[in-house]
């Protein structure tokens, strides 16, 4: 991708996209949002950017094209995660809200001429190629979703070699970082985890991490240097769940034991709230029932090394927190 060029992103006033805008107007490209709302005016580095309202959810191809109309590529980071629960079945909130949305805007893309398209995955895409065993598509709505995501994008797209749009997927871990005017979403499942009580209990397993701002240069680097149908695993570094409460605790200034959990011990009560769940007519993206040992008790480290020399991102910003 040469300098100068323009990007629409769509979901740029949350964490990934802002950070991303933040790295192309570095780079010198003219950025666009497609947001639901205007940004907040906490965001500056977004204020004096154009804004095209729309609801990406429902947008279909041909509108897609027309709203990218004139753009050389589009950053999709947005779309649900794996963090909450669901009115209905999963598999049905995810076709509709992750699936579905990136395939429509792909094709738009494509009409319109749109070289190059950068999706914002999950590493659990990358897990369940590590992992065949657990059979996590099987398992789990949210897995199955972001596989078919990623597929079903890249079959749209069809790659500049045939006439159509190159499309790229980042597959994500844990992110740390925040922007301004928004909590950050780890405050809630960890830094408060960590500040109250005298004891922090976790899980016996663990994550690689990256930093929100290497997330961003990762996806500018998919843009200038990624090929057709490329998965890449983005990982900084990789820390057991104590690692990582330990590090917490030390920036929060706490001097709160840190407990593991096993996960046997925990996999009973975390399959009885998924019961719960269901008697009510909700659903969540990680099956209660095996979440535990496919995903919070394993050791979830994926090789960012191979990305990071494709795509440029700069290493050891995890490390120095």
């Amino acid at each position: 991708m040469s300098a100068g060029m323009r990007v629409m992103v769509l979901g740029g006033t949350g964490l990934l996209g802002h950070e991303t805008v933040r790295v192309l107007l570095e780079r010198g490209h003219e950025v666009t949002l497609l947001a639901r709302h205007s940004p907040p005016q906490s965001l500056t580095a977004l204020r004096d950017l154009p804004v095209v309202i729309a609801d990406a959810v429902t947008t279909q191809p041909d509108e897609f094209a027309h709203l990218l109309s004139g753009f050389d590529a589009a950053v999709y980071a947005m779309g649900p995660d794996d963090r909450t629960t669901h009115e209905g079945e999963a598999d049905a909130f995810f076709e509709t809200h992750l699936v579905g949305a990136t395939e429509r805007l792909v094709e738009g893309a494509r009409l319109a001429g749109v070289g190059q398209v950068v999706l914002m995955g999950s590493y659990f895409t990358t897990w369940a190629r590590m992992r065949p065993d657990l059979d996590l598509a099987a398992h789990h709505p949210y897995v199955r979703a972001r596989l078919a995501q990623s597929a079903r994008a890249f079959a749209a797209g069809g790659g500049r070699a045939a006439g159509g749009t190159d499309v790229m997927v980042l597959e994500i871990p844990y992110v740390f970082g925040s922007i301004p005017g928004q909590v950050p979403h780890w405050k809630r499942l960890l830094f408060d985890v960590v500040r109250k009580g005298p004891v922090a209990l976790f899980l016996d397993g663990g994550t690689s991490v990256v930093s929100s701002r290497q997330v961003g240069e990762a996806a500018v680097g998919a843009l200038e240097h990624g090929s057709h149908g490329g998965q890449y695993p983005l990982a900084d570094v990789d820390w057991t769940y104590h690692e990582l409460a330990t590090r917490i605790r030390s920036a929060l200034g706490k001097s709160r034991l840190v407990v593991d959990v096993p996960g046997w011990l925990v996999a009973p009560g975390v399959k009885l709230l998924g019961r719960r769940w269901g008697m009510t007519g909700q659903s969540a993206g990680l099956d209660p029932s095996h979440i535990v040992p496919d995903i919070l008790s394993q050791q979830i480290y994926v090789d960012g090394a191979g990305s990071r020399a494709v795509l440029g991102w700069t290493p050891g910003v995890c490390r120095r927190r």
